[in-house]
């Protein structure tokens, strides 16, 4: 079969936007089930729930039946879901996602491996990281291949002119896919 007449539906996976929320939000109000929300926002069941225990909070109120009793609380305790809540804990997932720069953790290797490959030694990269971590000299050394796209990016003072066999070497091409028989 081509992919051209393929019929399967290619899936389309988005993010519970906040009309949405604000949707659950006043379904549960009306006192809908998890299911009839599904059906009307056209999501899974299984979003649905995420959504509503990620934006459920605890709340307070006084209680209307207060006596002396000691066993009787002033207050009572009830959960209850917030669009706006959803909302906040969905940004700072967001935020937090992805890979961290290593960057900042690296820095007092990244100035010992400019100044030794700068210097009269001319190291490589991969000289600098491999001597420093058998020597276990810093806490955090990246990887090899870091070092060199740090350097491509111009993160480092090093510049590719620098590096005697990256000057040497052929820039990469794409590899060609080789004709079926």
């Amino acid at each position: 079969m081509n992919q051209d007449q393929c019929t399967t539906k290619k899936k389309k996976f988005q993010h519970l936007n906040y009309q949405e929320s604000r949707i659950i939000e006043r379904q549960i109000e009306k006192g809908s089930s998890k299911s009839e929300i599904a059906r009307v926002l056209k999501r899974d069941l299984s979003t649905i729930k995420r959504e509503i225990k990620r934006g459920t909070v605890a709340q307070k109120r006084t209680n209307p039946y207060c006596s002396k009793n000691p066993d009787i609380p002033d207050y009572i305790v009830y959960k209850k879901y917030f669009a706006d809540t959803g909302q906040l804990h969905y940004e700072r997932a967001r935020r937090n996602s992805g890979a961290k720069c290593k960057l900042g953790k690296c820095i007092e290797f990244i100035d010992y491996a400019e100044k030794m490959i700068l210097s009269d030694k001319k190291w490589s990269p991969d000289t600098a990281v491999g001597y420093a971590k058998s020597k276990e000299m810093f806490k955090d050394i990246p990887s090899t291949k870091t070092m060199y796209s740090w350097i491509d990016k111009g993160v480092c003072k090093v510049k590719n002119i620098n590096l005697h066999l990256k000057m040497r070497r052929k820039p990469r091409t794409k590899a060609q896919q080789g004709k079926k028989c």
